[in-house]
């Protein structure tokens, strides 16, 4: 008998055992998410060391889930209260002569405090933008939007998330020399691909991702830029969108799409160009693309505001890594963008991109000139589709243009060499030559002081190049 009773004790003891280990595996289950696939996972694949060690905010991550909660008794945020914020209404007055107000007391608090992700307000306008002009093909649960500090910030943010040293990057040969030296710090190994006037090779790229897959080392990620490209000034020719994703596909890497000059096309003499129908975002089926707009080239550089669209999976990365760095850019400054964008409406954004669009095709037009009439035979170039800059290869002198840099300053005149948008630094008789801020007598002067330099130079220092 008494062995009966230990028996079914020690079964009463092994089912709450076992009840116990189930409560206990459902309560850890409740608080553990689940990871399921989904579209994005060609970037959880591919995130850093150090991405996978970003745990986040700690502070926001205990308050946030409260902040909208009625009733809660708010003791745990260091936030000063709105009653003490100095500002109380903004007013702008722009070129146009129409005024920008914000003055209702909910939004100007809100400018006066800060989220990790943006203004919320601001970023819907971004989503919806994203949304109608580049309609990403994933679910809408699968995408997202987030704010920066602008495009550099956005590139720092994804090379820390994306690269760890020796990682192989794949760039155009010549591409932002930003972005060449904002990445440098993560040590990835930076593969050049031929462009032409129409932009990035296809054939180049497949060749490049073959070669290096055959070594061992296959690509991680390529970064372009499109439309503009700085420093070429080309424009990737529209079926080249997807033949350059459909290795993007093969070869499994991510592609950072960095199009900041989309606004300032110049095909039409009229200024209103219409978007490309095409961008790596709108051909995103399987999540591999992130893509990065700007207010920089079409609002002003100095606002620091940029968007990124990109699959949801990077998105919430990208606000865990906002959260411990930036914090995100000026609440204010997004309030003030918002209201502007909303006060124009599509109208009156399609207008000022038209006039922007006809300003720097005549400061283009002025530049060219200029250099039709004091370079001919002196350097060569192809007329930019896109963008601010010309690319000019020097038929006199080094086959380094950065060696002309001190009789350049000598004539008080600055272009930048061309090595300094090589991604192995290797000097080129090439340089970016800028139509964007300079006056017209100042572009003209500047080009007649560089002719007169070539003319010039001692004949010891000519090398003389093909036309």
């Amino acid at each position: 008998m008494r062995g009966i009773n230990v028996a079914v004790a020690c079964v009463c003891a092994a089912s709450v055992a076992i009840y116990t280990a189930r409560r206990r595996l459902k309560a850890r289950q409740a608080c553990i998410p689940v990871e399921i696939p989904r579209v994005g996972d060609s970037f959880a694949k591919k995130f850093s060391r150090l991405a996978h060690g970003r745990g986040g905010n700690q502070l926001k991550k205990l308050i946030g889930p409260f902040v909208t909660v009625p009733g809660v008794v708010h003791l745990a945020q260091g936030a000063p209260p709105s009653s003490v914020f100095p500002i109380a209404e903004v007013r702008l007055k722009l070129q146009s002569g129409d005024e920008v107000v914000v003055d209702d007391p909910g939004q100007i608090a809100a400018a006066q405090q800060y989220s990790v992700s943006g203004h919320p307000r601001l970023r819907a306008w971004c989503r919806e933008w994203s949304a109608k002009t580049y309609a990403p093909p994933m679910a809408d649960q699968d995408w997202d939007v987030t704010l920066t500090t602008g495009n550099t910030d956005s590139i720092d943010k994804l090379g820390s998330l994306l690269l760890d040293e020796g990682d192989v990057l794949l760039v155009e040969e010549y591409t932002y020399s930003t972005t060449l030296d904002g990445l440098a710090p993560y040590k990835p190994k930076m593969v050049p691909v031929e462009v032409d006037r129409d932009g990035l090779v296809p054939e180049a790229l497949e060749r490049a991702c073959a070669g290096l897959v055959a070594a061992g080392t296959p690509p991680k990620a390529l970064y372009i830029v499109p439309v503009g490209s700085n420093p070429l000034g080309t424009v990737l020719a529209p079926g080249r969108y997807a033949a350059i994703y459909a290795i993007a596909q093969r070869y499994d890497f991510i592609v950072w799409e960095d199009d900041p000059y989309i606004f300032l096309s110049y095909d039409s003499e009229t200024g209103d160009h219409p978007l490309p129908a095409t961008t790596f975002a709108s051909l995103d089926t399987d999540g591999r693309v992130a893509r990065l707009d700007s207010f920089a080239k079409f609002l002003g550089p100095g606002f620091r505001c940029a968007w990124i669209t990109a699959p949801r999976t990077l998105i919430e990365k990208l606000d865990i890594a906002s959260g411990t760095t930036t914090q995100n850019g000026s609440t204010f400054v997004h309030v003030t963008l918002h209201h502007l964008l909303t006060q124009w409406g599509d109208a009156g954004l399609r207008l000022h991109l038209q006039s922007l669009r006809q300003e720097y095709q005549r400061r283009r037009g002025v530049l060219l000139a200029a250099m039709d009439e004091h370079l001919t035979g002196l350097a060569k170039w192809t007329v930019p589709r896109a963008g601010m800059f010309v690319w000019v290869t020097l038929l006199r002198g080094s086959d380094d243009s950065a060696d002309l840099m001190p009789d350049l300053l000598h004539h008080k005149v600055l272009i930048v060499p061309g090595k300094f948008f090589s991604p192995c630094g290797a000097g080129t008789p090439s340089a970016r030559i800028s139509f964007s801020s300079a006056t017209d007598d100042q572009m003209q002067e500047g080009i007649r002081r560089l002719g007169k330099l070539l003319k010039d130079l001692p004949p010891s220092y000519v090398l003389m190049r093909g036309g």
